[in-house]
């Protein structure tokens, strides 16, 4: 019942897109909010050495930001895997993720996007 409430909440707020696809951005995103800065912190070390220390239990609850648009994402369930960032704003509205010239988003999480963690998890500060 919540799920469903939440759905017309977001079709309300972009009022072009379907519930459908509403949903499915919200299952696939975490989105630019407060309680990114809240639960999650900065991964110091590098992408390989987020692979390496990472299981697909905790890559579940991390996340990834954007390096262009500053949107937080879940991370690929596979850590072979890339994803275009799920931003769902409109180019009408703006602040959506920019499109290169084959109209894709940013595919992620790369060198260049910051990795999120949960707070205090151990070894998340000693990367490698």
């Amino acid at each position: 019942m919540a799920k469903h409430h939440y759905q017309d909440e977001c079709a309300s707020e972009f009022p072009g897109s379907q519930p459908s696809q509403s949903s499915q951005d919200s299952e696939n995103s975490a989105g630019s909010d407060d309680t990114v800065d809240e639960e999650y912190t900065v991964w110091g070390a590098t992408r390989t050495g987020f692979e390496a220390w990472a299981d697909d239990r905790m890559r579940r609850r991390c996340r990834w930001q954007c390096c262009r648009c500053r949107f937080v994402n879940r991370m690929p369930w596979s850590r072979l895997a890339m994803m275009h960032c799920r931003n769902p704003r409109l180019p009408s509205e703006g602040g959506d993720c920019p499109r290169d010239k084959a109209g894709e988003t940013h595919s992620g999480p790369g060198e260049c996007c910051v990795i999120l963690v949960p707070r205090g998890v151990d070894s998340a500060s000693d990367g490698e």
